[in-house]
């Protein structure tokens, strides 16, 4: 069932995973009294877990893969994908 769109699903589940991630470091932030390091260990996870999302999505549309996922679904790990490369740049222009 899956054998022929897996790129498909890894893009879909890690982003799903990733934002999720994003979702508890905000609440950490939000509620705790010193967040600092469990909130970054939540928020880089997400951030690995989109850029995986990033890659299997664009593996998937090179692949053409088959399936009804199509490239709307690839929208949202596009769009959070290039806002990985910008945090990347940032930082490498930071330190």
């Amino acid at each position: 069932m899956f054998k022929n769109k897996i790129f498909s699903c890894l893009s879909l589940i890690t982003f799903i995973i990733g934002l999720v991630l994003f979702i508890i470091a905000i609440i950490i932030i939000g509620f705790a009294t010193r967040p600092t390091l469990v909130y970054m260990n939540y928020h880089n996870w997400g951030w690995v877990f989109w850029g995986i999302s990033l890659i299997a999505s664009l593996i998937a549309i090179l692949k053409k893969e088959p399936g009804r996922m199509k490239f709307s679904l690839y929208i949202g790990s596009l769009i959070f994908g290039l806002i990985i490369l910008l945090y990347i740049i940032y930082l490498a222009i930071i330190f």
